[in-house]
Order: C-alpha cells, then structure tokens, then sequence
C-alpha cells in the first residue's frame, strides 16, 4: 500500500495532506493532561470506588445500609483515601449530586387527538443537544472530535483510489458541509439516532422504547461503546396502548404514528432550531465552532423505518422507504428505481392536505405509499430523511434474510433424522475460534442473536454442502448457491474500510444474485423472494458511498443497550412507573462510567504509562502457556507412536542448519547437532499479529497447540509464508538454543491446497459452485519445522466427512474463507486463481 492522501473540504481552508502508510494507520491525537480530583463529588476515591460496585450490583437501601455499615467495621479509615459514605440514603444523595455531571432526564406530557378526544402521553428525554454539548466540551474528547468531510485516497500502484470509513469520510457528510455558511468556523455537528421497541420482562408484558444517540464526529472506536462519548439512551418514547377493536384499522395506524412524530418532534426540537441558525459553542479544545447539528444517520430495523418515514410497510404499493420501487418488483437487483426524497414527501403531503375529503387525502398518500401524518423530521435542517435511512445488517441480513427465510428453508429442505443429526453433528466438531460461536446443534433450535445467526449462516454452507446434490436435489442445490453468494455480500458488507473496488466487487455480485437463479429458477422451486428486505440490499453499497461503512448506521451496538436496560426494570424498579426509575439508574450509571473514565486516565498518567506506538504496529510472535523445559529424549518419548515425532531432534538440527544461514546466523561447526540430553521448551500459545488485507490495520489471532485447552483439543491452523504459500496444523511449538542463543520453531503438518485425485466429478462440481478451497491433510509422517516468524496468521479449517471414491473417510478439510475480512480476500484471490487456471 502507498501513500494515504486526505483532501478536506473547501470550507475549512485546509491543505490537503500527504502521509505514508505509516503515518496514516498510526496517526492519534496527543494525550489530555487528566483532572487530579476525577472522584468528586464523592469526598474520596474510596467512596466512588465502593459506590460504583454497589450501583452495578442493583442493592436497593437496606442492601446499601448493611454493607456500609460491614465496611467500618472490617476497615480501619485511611486519612489519604478516608471511607465517609455512611448509609444507604447518604449514597443515594451523593448519586444524585453527581447527576449534575451530565445532562439529565426530564419528563415531558403532550396530546393528541383521536376521534374527538385528546389522549395525553408522557416522553422522558435528555435534550439531545445538550447531551451533546456536553461531549464537545469535554475536555478529553476534544482531540477525537473530528469537524471537516474528507475526500480519502490511496495510491495503489496505479492510480488515486477512494476508500471510506467513518461518516466524514462519505459523501453525504461531504454534500452537507457544501450547505453551510462558506466559514471555516462552520461545521456539522452529526447525530446518529436509533429507536426501537424493548421487552423488559421475561414475557415481554412489560416494554420500553428507548431512543439511543451518537454522536457522528466521534470515531467508531469511542462512538459504539457505551463508555465516555459513547451511545447514550437520550429519550424514551410513549408506546400506545393496543385496543383490540382498534388494531389495524387506517385510522389508528395513523394515530399510533402520529404520537411517535409529536414526541419526537418535541425531542428534537433544540436541534432542529439550531440547524436553521447554527449556534457557537467553545469545544473541549477550546476552540470556538459555529456548529450546524443535523441527523446523519438513522439506524433502525425495517419496521422503525417505517415509522420514521412514514411509508406504509410491507403491504403497500411501494414498501420501500428509500426508493419508490414497485412491490412487485422487490426481489429484481437489476433494476434501479427513483429515490425517495423530503422535498418530494413534503410536496406530496401538502397536496393531500389540501384536500377536502379523508378518503382522498388517504387514497392519494396511499398511492405513493405515505401516511397521512405530518414527519417531525421535516424541521431539521440539511436533512433528507429518506437518505438518513440506512441499510442493516443486523435486521435485514442475520435475523432477516438469514434467519427468516433462508434458514427456515433449509430447515424444510433437510427434514430426514439422518442428514439433520449429520448437520449437527458437524456444527459440533467445528474448530474452536475466539470470536466464533460454537454450537452443539441448530437444526432444532431458534436464536434470537444476531451474532449467533450470523454464525450459523457461515458454519451451514459448510455442513450442509454435499447433502443437497445438484443430480438429487436441484433446488436444494440451487439454495446453497444462493447461500455462498447471500453469504460473499454479507462479508463485504462488514468491511471496516471500503475501497472504490471493494464497493464494485460486492456490487457486482449483488448484480449476478439478481439476475441468477433468485429471480427465476430458483423462485419457481422453492418460494416468493418478493419482499422488501431482499429488495433492501440494492441501497447497501450506495449507502456505504453515502455514510460509510455499516457498522457507522448499524443497530447493533444500540441493541446491545437493552439489556442493561432490562436489567433496570428487574433490579432496580418497582415495577410502578419504570420509566423514570430505569431512566435515573442508566443516568447514574452513566455518571458512574464518566468518573470512572476520569480516573482510569488519571492513573495511567500517573503511572506514565502511555502505551510504546511501535507495538500496535509491529508484528510480534510472542510464546505463551511454557512447560517446564525438557529433554529431546523425554519429547520423543512422551509422543512415542506419534509418527509427527519420529527423529524429531535430527530433523530440528537439519532444519535449523539450513535456515539459520539464510539470516546470516552463524552456527559453529556448520551444522546444528543436538543432543539426547540437551533441553528444549514447549509451549502451547502463540500470538501473531498480521496486516489485514480489508482495512490495513494490524490484527491478532490467538493461536492453541493444546491437548487439553477447556476440556477440548485444540491444534490450530496456519497460512504460512514460503515462495508458494501453504496452509499447515501447528503439532508443537518449541524454543531451543543454538550458540547461545533462543530460536522459536514449529512443527507443523502441510496441507495440499485444491487436490483433485479420488474426487468425483459431483465433489468438483460442488467445489466450483459453493466457492469451496478444498485442502488435503498430508501424511503425519511428512511433519515439518518451520520458523515461527513465517506464519502470516491463523486460520480455520473445516473438517470434510465425505465419503471417497474407496468408501472411506477423507482426509480433506475446506478453508472456512468466511472467518473475516482478511481471509476472505485471501480466498477471493485463490478462487480467481482457480478459475483462471493459474498457480494458486
């Protein structure tokens, strides 16, 4: 990769920067110098600290009084750190003097009216635009606040290419900036806001309706957390009560929309002043900023779209809140279709408005699929709603596509016990990976977790590919193609940073789905793909152009905030009115979280220990898990049988006497000779930090060379470096000593990569079109050495049960390319490869 060129918006006056690869992924701002005192209000460090664990474990006041009064007793006051709380109702009073430390919660009643009656609803909020002042002048956030939209390019060896990552770095950002005030003080100050429905009690008989904001100039990395400069929970919505005689019917639809639009017009209703104007704030920097807030991004599932935009759902005419496509055309990728726009939706209400008659003012919204509501997002300024709405991966791919659809139809395809046992069965001997969900079986059981559901869908491809043959089960087949391509776009979905030929490359396949077997074929054998959810993935890399990559829109990091909030209701309420009590606990928390922040950065200047640059951006291959050193003669014996381990000190002097020299390693003698006797240190860990292919930033697997890792085997495996690289299965990691000095080796077992004798012709079709890398596992006997420092990272391999063309069990095994990112480029290459008849 070459040099990283940032070109920033005309208005803020300045250059455009050069920067060296280097320079770009390890750029941070400086350190902010940390308040001495960060406990206050509490009278010490003691009393926060104790305060705090009490919060988080939910003790009401008797719970409180009771371990206050322990702590006297087992403690002798210490005059540096002195213990002052004194009961339960004393540390109640000191929460809600720290609650002053951020902007808190107030309740505010409206009305609206339905059939000639004034029905009033309660919304609990926190101003969003205070809640955001108070990020902008916080001094520790000052330095990661970024003002400017921002034209990034690398140079790839050819040209200037674009990539994107953060919302400034989109167009939209970019189109917004180009409406304000031609000032360098100008900038846009963006929300991120997500709202949705909650169940707080086990049978979802009690529900919350939380709005979650973030605050857009903030990098992902403080801005999806729930820490400092985190998503906060800002507003909680009135949810109308069902009426049984009312459900369904236009006119109470309509009124259920409209007490969202009043509440959430009154819960913008500073930002949406201030967007007309702007308004000067002196930010944590102190530098003063003319700011122009505005909603960048709206995250939500396809139901809250709706709502938000007021469009009329699945059943209507055009379903779609970002584009006016035909419900009859939801399942066709290949056609394009006119965008919604505010303008267009505001034009189109006023001339319903005008109107005389309900029935015409319904029938004519109705025909363009809006409700008759007036949208209380129209009073922001700079915003298009319709282009806010962003796609998610959460909702529309892993419990949507995934979960609803493809699943349940495999589930309906494979129904003999024989292939639903073997299925689980291989979800059961998956390989162990952090990060990766294990399952013992699926066929059987629902998951309402989006990570687990995406798990799923990438492990079933596997498990399920020579179940549903193309000679016996065309349809079936066809759905796993369908799969891999399903599951090739939810990958590129995911990336951190996009390139111009990341977004074409997943466009384009996007474009094949659409005109393939989803469209024609495969809709006459299995089921009607005509749904606006499928129809929804035709926006996905126009809206990464437009904000970003997706986790900048995605629902799941708010998501993530329910269940605290349930935890709330449980623990911390007494079921009456749980609003306001749930709402004063996350507050605390939330204040609790701040001092805690203040004095963890407090510490670490204390200790001065800021963290060495080099070491996020070296790659290291430090050894862990040591056994006590031993000798060659006692390894050899404890693996006697082990063909891996036959003449295993002759092999390591022969490998160490040819690798050696090549780094100018001199070895007395000229030849690496051990000894029976002489010791050796095994290990069972190993930490590799690699370069990703997808967004350049350095990684870290987590490698095991374990017999007994929790219970289980694990023996991980590994891309390793060479003229033509390899996979292998680490067998033993070991450092030994030549003249003096330490050598870190493994011993690994090779794998073929794409073997083709004893495969049947089936088996190669079936490689072809699910995109599968097929490896074979080379003799035990054919173990080799190899440095540790070749290994470019860890992988995951899939064992293969499949018969052979003898009727016994393989030895093959499938590259799991859909891992992550990185390996999944890797793979995108050795398939192209393959197909182009090249070396892989």
């Amino acid at each position: 990769m070459g040099d990283v060129k940032t070109e920033y918006h005309p208005h803020s006056q300045i250059g455009t920067k050069m920067q060296s690869f280097e320079e770009y992924i390890s750029s941070c701002p400086p350190p902010v110098e940390p308040d001495i005192e960060p406990w206050l209000p509490f009278k010490s460090r003691l009393d926060f600290e104790i305060a705090e664990v009490m919060l988080e474990a939910a003790l009401n006041r008797s719970q409180k009084d009771r371990l206050i009064k322990l702590i006297h007793r087992a403690v002798e006051n210490s005059p540096h750190d002195p213990f002052t709380l004194e009961n339960g109702k004393g540390l109640d009073d000191m929460w809600d003097s720290a609650s002053v430390l951020r902007t808190n919660f107030k309740k505010k009643t409206f009305t609206v009216p339905y059939k000639d009656e004034d029905w009033a609803f309660d919304l609990h909020m926190r101003d969003p635009w205070e809640w955001a002042v108070d990020i902008l002048t916080d001094p520790m956030l000052g330095p990661h606040l970024v003002w400017n939209a921002q034209i990034l390019q690398s140079w790839n060896g050819d040209k200037w290419e674009r990539f994107f990552t953060e919302p400034w770095t989109a167009k939209l950002w970019w189109d917004i900036q180009n409406n304000l005030p031609n000032s360098s003080d100008a900038k846009v100050l963006a929300f991120i806001i997500y709202a949705d429905k909650t169940k707080l009690s086990s049978f979802g008989t009690a529900k919350g309706y939380p709005i979650v904001a973030r605050c857009g100039n903030l990098p992902h990395h403080i801005r999806n957390t729930d820490g400092r400069g985190g998503g906060r929970v800002v507003g909680w919505l009135p949810i109308v009560h069902e009426d049984t005689a009312e459900t369904g019917k236009p006119g109470f639809v309509n009124f259920k929309n409209a007490v969202w639009h009043a509440a959430f017009e009154i819960f913008i209703g500073t930002v949406a002043q201030h967007s007309k104007t702007g308004c000067w704030i002196k930010c944590g920097d102190n530098i003063m900023r003319w700011l122009w807030p505005t909603i960048l991004i709206l995250s939500a599932d396809y139901e809250e779209m709706t709502v938000m935009s007021l469009t009329r759902g699945v059943r209507a005419s055009f379903p779609c809140p970002i584009c006016l496509v035909h419900q009859d055309e939801l399942a066709d990728l290949s056609k394009t279709h006119k965008l919604r726009t505010q303008e267009q939706s505001k034009v189109d209400f006023g001339q319903a408005d005008a109107m005389r008659r309900m029935e015409d003012k319904e029938k004519f919204l109705k025909d363009r699929g809006l409700r008759y509501v007036k949208n209380s997002m129209w009073e922001v300024g700079n915003m298009d709603l319709h282009r806010a709405l962003s796609y998610d991966t959460l909702h529309f791919d892993d419990n949507g596509l995934w979960e609803d659809h493809y699943f349940k139809l495999f589930k309906s395809i494979i129904h003999t016990r024989v292939d639903i046992a073997r299925i689980d069965q291989r979800f059961k001997n998956m390989s162990r990976w952090r990060g990766l969900n294990h399952f013992d079986s699926v066929m059987n059981i629902s998951f309402n977790d989006g990570s687990k559901n995406h798990d799923i869908s990438k492990i079933f491809l596997f498990a399920a590919h020579d179940l549903l043959l193309k000679d016996t089960n065309q349809a079936g087949y066809l759905l796993l193609q369908c799969l891999r391509s399903y599951l090739n776009i939810r990958m590129y979905a995911d990336f951190d940073l996009h390139t111009e030929e990341t977004i074409y490359a997943g466009q384009e396949l996007a474009d094949i789905v659409s005109e393939g077997g989803e469209n024609e074929e495969f809709i006459s054998q299995t089921k009607n793909w005509n749904f606006p959810k499928i129809h929804l993935r035709q926006h996905l890399f126009d809206n990464i152009e437009d904000k970003g990559v997706s986790r900048n829109s995605s629902t799941k990091p708010n998501e993530s905030m329910h269940g605290p909030l349930r935890k709330s209701y449980l623990g911390r309420s007494n079921f009456k009115n749980p609003a306001e009590q749930i709402l004063k606990a996350d507050h605390h928390l939330m204040v609790s979280g701040l001092i805690r922040s203040n004095i963890n950065a407090l510490d670490k200047y204390l200790e001065n220990s800021q963290p060495d640059p080099e070491d996020q951006y070296t790659t290291t291959f430090p050894l862990g898990s040591q056994e006590k050193p031993c000798s060659f003669l006692d390894l050899e014996k404890a693996h006697q049988g082990d063909p891996a381990f036959k003449d295993f000190r002759i092999k390591l002097g022969k490998f160490l006497t040819g690798f050696l020299p090549l780094y100018d390693i001199q070895i007395p003698g000229g030849q690496v000779k051990f000894h029976p006797g002489d010791l050796i240190t095994e290990y069972h860990y190993l930490k590799v930090k690699y370069n990703c292919l997808s967004d350049w930033k350095i990684k870290t697997n987590y490698l095991r060379c374990n017999k007994n890792f929790h219970g289980h085997s694990r023996y991980d495996c590994v891309l390793i470096k060479s003229a033509s690289p390899y996979f292998a299965r680490l067998v033993c990691l070991i450092s030994c000593q030549v003249n003096g000095k330490e050598h870190s080796v493994a011993l690994v077992q090779p794998y073929e990569l794409n073997p083709t004798r004893n495969l049947s012709q089936a088996q190669r079709d079936t490689d072809r079109d699910l995109e599968l890398i097929r490896l074979r596992e080379n003799f035990r006997s054919q173990c080799e050495f190899i440095s540790i420092h070749s290994i470019v990272r860890g992988v995951v391999l899939v064992y293969s049960d499949e018969k052979t063309s003898y009727g016994t069990a393989s030895a093959d095994y499938f590259l799991f390319d859909l891992l992550d990112q990185d390996i999944f480029l890797h793979g995108r290459e050795w398939l192209e490869q393959r197909t182009n008849g090249g070396e892989t």
